[in-house]
């Protein structure tokens, strides 16, 4: 890939707006609409803060959400599925369904792009059975009619459609018509995107050009789920309530270089960094500790190095260890809260989200750990003045005391209408008064909570605290 169009990737925008999931998990139907959808299709443009908080039950479809995301970007990046999320096929069900809406703005141009996926378990094996991109492009501050830029389906024999865009791609070429078979098979035997698998792209990319709209939104969807979607999964921070190691997200730009990824620092052993990579890492606990102390007052975190010594390869590498530094005390940062060790793994993405419209963060109960004043200070302070994108799953009540309820959306206890926001509720309002007033009141169209009996359970635990010889 060229500079120009490389540089003109790495410079879009990709904001979601809009998630469809049907036949996942414990959410036969389900829709969320972020804020910004309403905006974006009237003005064409990204005008406001985006948080949105996901907040409900336990096993009421908060973390679905979460993995579906996290799906879609293995798929945009043509990654393999993992093979344990054929786990996550509704029972009873053989695929499941994710639309998800994007706003895209590339190389000067505006585009809304509807990215359709089925993902079948076909032999307990996952495979990409039918994917759609669909497209509409903003013109004299109008959205014009959706196009199909590709839709693939496995099952048909001719499974590119529409035929306009089959004969672009093979016209100038025709042997490649055997290549895109292959690119078929290759993705179902590993359990890759057809349109975003690495094979399929350098067609796309080779036959069509650079500036045709087809390869400026598919290589922008690729860099957005590689560079710019930040995914936090529960597995990821549960090292931390063990002890084990601190992930530390990152995502610095310094000068022509960009840092991105997840750092897993050791805990109780010293972290060997190779010499070049140390750089990175002062820079990254730099940027970290610029914001730390204003959030944790006066403290901050430094790297206490020891002698450096070779690994594999006859590299040089630097063991070190993180230390917390308050009021004047030192100690290893292992002995620090699993809030703060929290903190400290998710803020180089924060700020990034905070001061980029580019970023997309994305974290599975943000709340956990997190001392809830603190936390809905943070929520504010970044509802007030973010420019990137930010959606959470939580169960803590102060939350919904520091949102407006546009950026609330509650889960119910219907698996066909999984995602709602309330009815009613004004913008003056106290919502977490509201929310309890529903919950015992009812009035939305949905329940919102599984009432439990306490009497039952005070049954059931004096019956299962009975001697059974």
């Amino acid at each position: 890939m060229s500079n120009t169009i490389h540089n003109t990737i790495a410079s879009c925008i990709v904001r979601p707006l809009e998630i469809k999931i049907k036949n996942f998990k414990n959410v036969n139907d389900g829709i969320i609409e972020f804020k910004n959808k309403k905006i974006i299709k009237k003005e064409q443009e990204l005008t406001r803060e985006d948080i949105l908080g996901i907040y409900g039950q336990n096993g009421s479809g908060k973390t679905a959400l979460i993995q579906a995301l996290h799906i879609i970007q293995y798929l945009l990046k043509g990654q393999p599925l993992k093979q344990e999320w054929g786990t996550l096929v509704s029972c009873g069900e053989e695929n499941f369904q994710l639309d998800i809406l994007f706003f895209v703005q590339v190389a000067n141009q505006k585009y809304l792009i509807t990215y359709q996926v089925t993902v079948k378990n076909e032999n307990k094996k996952l495979m990409v059975s039918r994917e759609k991109l669909v497209c509409s492009v903003s013109e004299n501050e109008k959205w014009k009619r959706d196009i199909t830029l590709l839709d693939y389906n496995y099952k048909e024999a001719n499974f590119i459609a529409p035929l306009q865009r089959y004969r672009e791609i093979t016209e100038k070429d025709k042997s490649l018509r055997v290549d895109l078979k292959v690119g078929k098979e290759l993705s179902k035997k590993n359990g890759v995107s057809f349109i975003f698998s690495e094979y399929v792209q350098k067609i796309i990319f080779s036959s069509l050009g650079v500036t045709h709209p087809t390869t400026l939104i598919t290589k922008s969807l690729s860099f957005f789920a590689e560079a710019n979607l930040y995914i936090i999964s529960n597995e990821q921070l549960g090292v931390i309530n063990m002890s084990q190691s601190l992930p530390l997200n990152v995502h610095l730009e310094k000068k022509d270089d960009l840092f991105i990824g997840n750092m897993k620092l050791n805990l109780f052993e010293r972290s060997l960094i190779l010499e070049d990579v140390f750089p990175m890492l002062e820079a990254v606990i730099t940027q970290i500790n610029a914001v730390l102390g204003a959030i944790i007052p006066s403290l901050n975190i430094q790297i206490y190095k020891y002698s450096p010594q070779y690994v594999e390869n006859d590299k040089l590498a630097i063991p070190i260890e993180l230390l917390s530094f308050k009021d004047n005390h030192k100690m290893a940062l292992r002995n620090e809260s699993d809030g703060i060790k929290k903190i400290i793994s998710l803020l180089s993405t924060i700020i990034a989200m905070y001061n980029q419209p580019n970023i997309c963060l994305v974290v599975d109960e943000l709340d956990a750990g997190v001392f809830e004043y603190l936390l809905g200070d943070l929520l504010e302070i970044i509802s007030q003045g973010a420019k990137g994108q930010l959606i959470f799953t939580s169960h803590n009540l102060r939350i919904l005391e520091k949102l407006s309820p546009k950026d609330i959306v509650f889960t119910t206890t219907n698996p066909h209408n999984r995602y709602i926001k309330l009815d009613g509720v004004k913008e003056h309002d106290n919502l977490r008064d509201f929310y309890l007033r529903t919950l015992f009141l009812g009035g939305q169209k949905e329940n919102l909570y599984a009432e439990t009996n306490m009497p039952e359970i005070r049954y059931a635990l004096r019956k299962a605290g009975k001697r059974h010889d």
